[in-house]
């Protein structure tokens, strides 16, 4: 499989997550390790894949927890698809859960 059939196939599943997803906005600490599992690859070939995806606007990414080193806490993202209508969708879900 190619490098480049590995980063469209995550950005797939970042979309179908986002779109049909339990909790819509995939974490990295999960996603990740779904991810390295499903295509056999290690975890920072995933995080390569998915800052190649950032950096080309595939994808969003949002600090959802800042690492704090002195807490022993590390950081977790989440993915959003780079495409309007789901931006859209997953910022009215939002609001719905913030205006109950």
């Amino acid at each position: 499989m190619t490098q480049l059939k590995i980063a469209l196939d995550i950005a797939t599943q970042i979309k179908e997550e986002n779109v049909r997803g339990k909790d819509r906005l995939p974490s990295s600490d999960i996603f990740n390790k779904k991810i390295s599992q499903k295509f056999s690859i290690t975890e920072d070939e995933v995080n390569f894949y998915i800052n190649q995806l950032k950096e080309t606007h595939y994808i969003f990414t949002i600090n959802s927890v800042v690492p704090e080193p002195n807490l022993y806490v590390q950081g977790v993202d989440t993915y959003a698809f780079a495409e309007l209508s789901i931006i859209n969708e997953l910022k009215h879900i939002a609001e719905t859960k913030l205006m109950q």
